[in-house]
C-alpha cells in the first residue's frame, strides 16, 4: 500500500507539467465556446458545446496526471501477486538499471521445506534437548528437526539464538549446542574425525548439516535436504541472457552452497556469510 501510494519522480515532473497544461486546454475549451458565440450563427450553443468538449477530450489533461499513478498501482498490484515485493515507485522506475541480482539461497532457490534426510546419534537420550532447542529456534530448519524428532520437550533456559551459527541453552544443568560446525569448535568442543568425514560426504549432496553436541562432547550429527525450486535455475538463465549477473549469499556450508550453486548455474558463491555480511556485501 505505501508502494502504491507513493510517487515516482517523474510523476513529480507530471505534476508539473499539469499544472500548467490543465488551465490552458481549460482556457482554450471556453475561448472555443465564446467563439462559436460570436461567430457560430444558428445553433451556436450546441456547436460551441460540442466544440468545446471535443477539445477538452483531445487534450485530456486528466491522462497525464492519471496514466502514471494508475501504471504504477496496477503494476506494483501484479507484481505482489506474484510475490515481487516493490519498496516504493522510485525503486520500480529505476529497476531497468540493475546489472547484478543477489540472491540468497534457502527458500530462494530452494522451496525452503527442508526435511532431515540422514542422522547418527552418539546418544539418542539427548534427543527431547535437541526438540526443545530447535522449539525456541526461528531458523527455518528448526521446523524440520522439530518434525523429525520424538520426545517430550524439556525446560531450556538461558536460551540464546547465535545469528548465523545456531542456538545454545541450559537443559538440566548442563549447556547444549545445535548449529554449524563452526559454533563447536567456538566453544572447543572435540569433533570426532570419522564424523566430520560424514558431514563433509553430505554436504557434497547439497545438504546441510546441524551439529548437537554438550559442553563436552559431540551428540548428534543431522543431514537436511532442501529441494531446489523447479523454476530457480529457468529464472536464473533468464537474468543471464538479460545480461545481469547472478550471485548467491548464503550462511550454509561452502560445499552445500557450491552443490546448490551448480545445479541452478550460478558461479559466484559466497558461503557461511552471516546476515550483518551479506549487508555490507550488498
Amino acid at each position: 500500500q505505501q508502494a502504491q501510494g507513493s510517487k515516482a519522480p517523474v510523476q513529480h515532473l507530471v505534476d508539473r507539467i499539469s499544472s500548467i497544461f490543465v488551465p490552458i486546454v481549460i482556457a482554450i475549451s471556453i475561448l472555443t465556446f465564446v467563439a462559436w458565440q460570436i461567430f457560430g450563427g444558428a445553433d451556436s450553443i450546441a456547436h460551441g458545446l460540442l466544440a468545446m468538449i471535443t477539445v477538452l477530450v483531445i487534450a485530456c489533461p486528466c491522462a497525464l496526471g492519471l496514466a502514471t499513478p494508475t501504471a504504477l498501482m496496477v503494476g506494483i498490484g501484479k507484481a505482489a501477486q506474484s510475490g515481487i515485493l516493490i519498496k516504493d515507485a522510485q525503486a520500480l522506475e529505476v529497476a531497468r538499471h540493475i546489472d547484478t541480482v543477489v540472491l540468497d539461497k534457502t527458500g530462494t532457490i530452494t522451496q525452503g521445506k527442508p526435511t532431515v534426510t540422514d542422522a547418527i546419534w552418539v546418544d539418542e537420550s539427548h534427543q527431547n534437548v535437541l526438540l526443545s532447542l530447535e522449539k525456541k529456534s526461528e531458523h527455518p530448519l528448526a521446523q524440520a528437526v522439530i518434525q523429525h524428532l520424538q520426545g517430550e520437550p524439556l525446560a531450556i533456559t538461558s536460551f540464546e539464538s547465535l545469528t548465523g551459527r545456531g542456538v545454545k541453552g541450559n537443559a538440566n544443568g548442563i549447556t547444549y549446542y545445535a548449529g554449524t560446525e563452526k559454533l563447536l569448535r567456538e566453544n572447543e568442543i572435540e569433533i570426532p574425525e570419522d564424523m566430520i568425514s560424514t558431514a563433509r560426504s553430505w554436504q557434497s549432496k547439497a545438504k546441510t548439516v546441524i551439529w548437537f553436541a554438550s559442553a563436552k562432547k559431540v551428540l548428534a550429527l543431522l543431514a537436511l535436504a532442501d529441494a531446489v525450486k523447479e523454476t530457480s535455475a529457468a529464472a536464473i538463465a533468464e537474468l543471464k541472457n538479460r545480461g545481469i549477473e547472478v550471485l548467491m549469499l548464503t550462511g550454509d556450508n561452502p560445499s552445500t552452497a557450491n552443490a546448490v550453486a551448480k545445479q541452478v548455474g550460478v558461479k559466484i558463491v559466497r558461503a557461511e556469510v552471516l546476515p550483518q555480511d551479506k549487508l555490507d556485501y550488498i
